[in-house]
């Protein structure tokens, strides 16, 4: 299924953003953009984190299969 493969790049994606925060010039607490910066990638990074470990629960546990997969496809819409 799609999570095995989702969820490596998840794990990449996160050390490439902590990557980004320590080589990043500014700070959250230089400017505006600084701060914008940070929050914006902190919430993209945590939807991810938290969305991707409940879809991997909910798939580790059954809660999809071939017939049964209302909630993925109504996400997916």
């Amino acid at each position: 299924m799609m999570t095995e493969y989702l969820h490596p790049e998840g794990i990449v994606f996160t050390i490439f953003q902590a990557y980004e925060y320590k080589e990043a010039p500014f700070y959250i607490m230089d400017s505006i953009y600084g701060s914008t910066f940070c929050m914006e990638t902190g919430f993209h990074g945590n939807h991810g984190i938290h969305i991707g470990t409940t879809f991997l629960v909910r798939h580790f546990k059954f809660h999809f299969s071939k017939i049964h997969h209302f909630g993925f496809e109504a996400a997916t819409w």
